[in-house]
Formats: C-alpha cells, structure tokens, sequence
C-alpha cells in the first residue's frame, strides 16, 4: 500500500470530503452528504464506525480512505458448533484512487486490521457503488 494508513481524526474530514464528493461526482444516484453530515457518518465512533485514511508523506496529502461498521449475528444453536453469534465488518464507504492505492489494497488492508484487531469472524462487502 502507498501511504500511511491511521484511523481517521476531525482534522481529515476536509481532505475525506473531498475525495467522498470526487468519487460519487460521476454517480446519477448516491447521497449528498454535507461536510457535517458526512461527519456524522464516519468519523469513528464507539467501536462501531472504523474509517481509515492513508497518508502519502510523498505528496504530502491524504490520497484514500476506507471505512467499516460492525454489527453482530446472532447465530442459532446447533450440535455442530458452540457459536452464539458472529462478528461482522461490513464495507461502508471508499476512495481508492487509482493513481495511488486500488480498492483491493484498501479493502485487504481494512480486512486484516478487523480481524486482528477486533477479532472479526466475516467482512462483508455489500454492493455498493464500486464495492460490489
């Protein structure tokens, strides 16, 4: 992966809403979210909203994000397993552009940090946009 990838802060919400409105620019139909709204909707919350960006110390900017939430199954009982319900990291929303990272690399990147850290047992990827 070029860049850093953290966890996003408020300081790159300027930076994660321009690449939002660049990336849904060519879709007829997507959400308009305001700066705000946008806000509301990714910054990381509570162990539920995961949203990375990756910083590229080279071009000095933040060129990709990524972004997740969790939920969880309740999975029924059975003979078989001992499983009451299963972790879900479900893709939320992206930026891979394509002069840096690809949307593979975001998603293999955002697929190893929720089971490593926070020991997820599916990473779902709804379609969505280009996610699908």
């Amino acid at each position: 992966m070029i860049g850093e990838p953290r966890l996003m802060t408020s300081k790159d919400l300027s930076a994660v809403f321009g690449l939002y409105k660049k990336k849904f620019a060519g879709y007829l139909i997507s959400t308009k979210y305001t700066q705000a709204e946008l806000q509301q909707v990714l910054m990381p919350d509570n162990g539920v909203v995961f949203t990375f960006i990756v910083y590229n110390k080279d071009e000095k900017e933040i060129t990709d994000f990524i972004s997740f939430y969790l939920t969880e199954l309740q999975v029924p009982k059975s003979g078989e397993h001992d499983h009451t319900s299963l972790k879900v990291a479900n893709l939320f929303y992206s930026s891979g552009s394509t002069a840096f990272n690809k949307l593979s690399d975001l998603v293999k990147f955002a697929l190893v940090y929720a089971k490593e850290n926070l020991d997820c047992d599916l990473f779902r990827t709804n379609f969505h946009a280009e996610n699908g």
